[in-house]
């Protein structure tokens, strides 16, 4: 069953209570993410999102590729990554991720469970039992709902062995679209410059001030608006057919 967050609530971009775990989540602004830069951002996301089916269906993955994957849980998958002795940066990224979504919890990473403790001396504790739900409220502030597994880049000889795999795979696929595979996220810098550019009240500064779930709800909705606006110039010249725009529909 997927966690259910209201839409105005994710829209307001305050933090989110998550009463399963007895703590609230931090929806990141893009100025906070920044600080830590959009490319190590998503990588870091995607490795925390990791999905055991999703990435046990990959092309090249063996009967028992899959079957060492589908017989770990998501949280048991990336605690043996991050435990790896060689994992000293992955560990790192995903502590800066969860310090991004609980800026009020001091965060240690143990290899049965993940411990917030808040400056109130508060400890809520994510374990194998809760980190789907977790996994499931961050893929929804951070708008990567069905990219979980974007860059799965495991350490450990098995686990390695599966993301070549995974890799090779993805290789082959950027190609035949024409893809840079090295080429740098720059996704949320250019949707900032292009809405600041676009409208009229939004400048460079306040969307930086935005969420995710706010830039991305912005941009569907400018660009609904300005198609619904170009129908209304186009019907008043004399333009025939011309297809109405719903510009206040639900867009989620």
């Amino acid at each position: 069953m997927m966690y259910k967050i209201d839409g105005l609530t994710l829209l307001s971009g305050i933090d989110i209570p998550i009463p399963e775990l007895k703590v609230n989540i931090h929806q990141p602004t893009i100025r906070e993410i920044a600080y830590i830069g959009e490319g190590s951002f998503y990588q870091a996301s995607t490795l925390f999102l990791l999905d055991k089916e999703r990435v046990a269906l990959q092309e090249g993955m063996s009967d028992e590729d899959k079957a060492f994957l589908l017989s770990q849980s998501n949280f048991q998958v990336l605690m043996s990554i991050l435990n790896q002795e060689n994992a000293q940066q992955l560990k790192i990224s995903i502590l800066t991720l969860l310090t991004l979504l609980f800026p009020k919890h001091s965060i240690e990473l143990e290899d049965r469970f993940i411990l917030l403790s808040s400056q109130q001396g508060e400890i809520s504790i994510v374990d194998e039992n809760s980190f789907d739900l977790l996994q499931d409220i961050v893929r929804k502030i951070l708008c990567l709902e069905g990219n979980s597994d974007e860059e799965f880049n495991p350490v450990g000889d098995k686990a390695r062995e599966i993301a070549e795999k995974i890799k090779r795979g993805r290789a082959k696929v950027a190609a035949l679209k024409g893809e840079d595979s090295e080429q740098e996220i720059s996704i949320l810098s250019r949707y900032v410059s292009g809405l600041s550019i676009g409208t009229n009240s939004l400048d460079i500064n306040k969307i930086l001030d935005l969420t995710l779930y706010q830039l991305f709800d912005q941009l569907e909705r400018y660009g609904l608006y300005t198609a619904y606006d170009l129908g209304i110039k186009a019907k008043m010249a004399g333009a025939k057919d011309v297809e109405d725009v719903d510009w206040l529909k639900n867009i989620h």
